[in-house]
């Protein structure tokens, strides 16, 4: 009798790397109280007047009748089917996500229906010329019956994530992803990345992946995890002519004007360094390990794309890509694609070749806004993403600047470590990174972690 083999398991995809966006964008819709476009006050996302249903009766018990459903439908997209919310709304916001070829033609449909019934008691709709104005927004619609009375109104979050083009998914070609890297293997057994000398009162990554086994042949390249060993912390933010640079805090230095990075361009941030004396000068500081590069990093202004070439290549990086959460009366919303887009050329343009053992420089993305993180993580497959996350703890100490702004931007995202995680789930990101306290204190907690 032969023996018999079971065939190997079917894997999903996720677990080798992570679903990336190429022609299509992704559209993200949020039904409920704090959207991704955060709404600074809290009000109700479906809202029926109480002359929908008779004369007497109040708006609140309309609001908590079970009798109704909205169904919302993107047209003409016909890949993504209608998605229903039951009404009332819970306390926790619902979102929903769909691919489409353009938002230049893309329809959204909010119908009123009965709970049990097909028959259609009102509409909303949103149309091309609305939602393309901004890639994040809020929009409240009215909600008209067949007579074209005004019978409610329905608000929404939107987040449009758009292609970045030029990635290049390959093992061992011009771009490794995160999960495989080609290497010469050492006597040393790869350990977990840690970060070296992060900001104090920054979250530390509690998710790491396996490392893989160095191989007992040392004349072949291994495939190992490149998510090992120590990495340099790095905040970057983007100026006015969207070009990335190295910069730690909101403001910029001096006390004759308040100004923020996106206020300048590049030309006038370089010159501001040179002015300060915060311009990098290698060949007298000569740092060597990962703990002076943050310092040299964290005490001067430079451009991403000097840092490049000043840092070795076996110097890993993280960078935590600093965005502000929303607009100020002197700046205006951020522009996250741009952003997130020029970023990305300025590392895949600036990436060095291959030295002669293979080796390549390994970079990990984090970010403290939710959206910045999607972003990151659905434009490209090369690179891992942590989502970064007070957990809406009011934490003490000397924070930085950066984690400060996210603190009381009231995203329901950040509020819990179990909405971090539903949200990094959602999005397919590699992990969350947290105060380690809340785990210290916790120990449940930890049993339910992949570490």
């Amino acid at each position: 009798i032969p023996l018999l083999y079971l065939p190997p398991p079917i894997m999903p995809y996720r677990f080798y790397g992570h679903n990336y966006l190429d022609k299509n964008c992704l559209v993200q819709i949020t039904i409920g109280d704090k959207a991704p476009c955060q709404s600074t006050t809290r009000s109700e996302s479906v809202k029926l007047y109480p002359s929908f249903m008779a004369a007497g009766h109040q708006e609140n018990y309309l609001n908590s009748s079970p009798l109704f459903k909205i169904v919302i439908t993107a047209v003409p997209d016909a890949a993504s089917g209608p998605f229903s919310i039951p009404l009332p709304l819970r306390d926790q916001p619902l979102s929903f996500a769909f691919q489409a070829l353009s938002i230049d033609t893309l329809r959204l449909d909010f119908s009123l229906y009965p709970n049990f019934g097909t028959k259609t008691l009102g509409r909303a709709v949103a149309l091309p010329t609305l939602l393309k104005k901004a890639d994040k927004a809020r929009y409240v619609l009215p909600i008209l019956d067949h007579k074209l009375h005004l019978i409610g109104e329905v608000a929404f979050g939107l987040n449009v994530i758009t292609p970045f083009s030029g990635v290049t998914l390959e093992v061992g070609g011009a771009v490794e992803t995160y999960w495989k890297s080609t290497a010469i293997p050492t006597g040393d057994i790869p350990r977990p990345w840690s970060v070296s000398t992060m900001p104090q009162g920054s979250p530390r990554p509690t998710d790491s992946p396996p490392s893989g086994q160095p191989a007992e042949k040392q004349d072949h390249p291994l495939t190992i995890s490149s998510i090992t060993g120590d990495f340099v912390y790095v905040v970057v933010q983007v100026t006015r002519d969207m070009q990335p640079v190295a910069y730690p805090h909101w403001k910029l230095p001096g006390e004759k004007f308040d100004l923020h990075i996106p206020n300048m361009t590049l030309a006038q941030f370089e010159k501001l360094a040179v002015e300060l004396r915060r311009n990098v000068d290698v060949r007298k500081q000569k740092p060597a390990t990962p703990a002076q590069w943050y310092s040299l990093s964290r005490g001067s202004m430079l451009s991403l794309a000097e840092l490049f070439l000043l840092v070795p290549l076996n110097v890993a990086l993280c960078l935590e890509v600093a965005c502000l959460p929303h607009a100020t009366p002197d700046q205006p919303p951020p522009n996250i694609n741009a952003s997130v887009d020029c970023l990305l050329r300025t590392i895949y343009q600036k990436r060095p070749e291959a030295s002669a053992n293979g080796g390549r420089r390994r970079i990990v993305f984090t970010s403290f806004s939710p959206d910045v993180c999607a972003a990151l993580n659905w434009k490209q497959p090369n690179y891992p993403v942590f989502f970064a996350s007070l957990c809406g703890r009011k934490v003490g100490g000397n924070l930085s600047s950066t984690v400060l702004a996210h603190t009381e931007d009231g995203d329901e995202r950040s509020s819990s470590l179990e909405s971090a995680v539903r949200f990094s789930k959602a999005n397919n990101l590699l992990g969350v990174s947290v105060e380690a306290d809340i785990l210290v204190n916790n120990h449940l907690t930890v049993l339910h972690l992949r570490c």
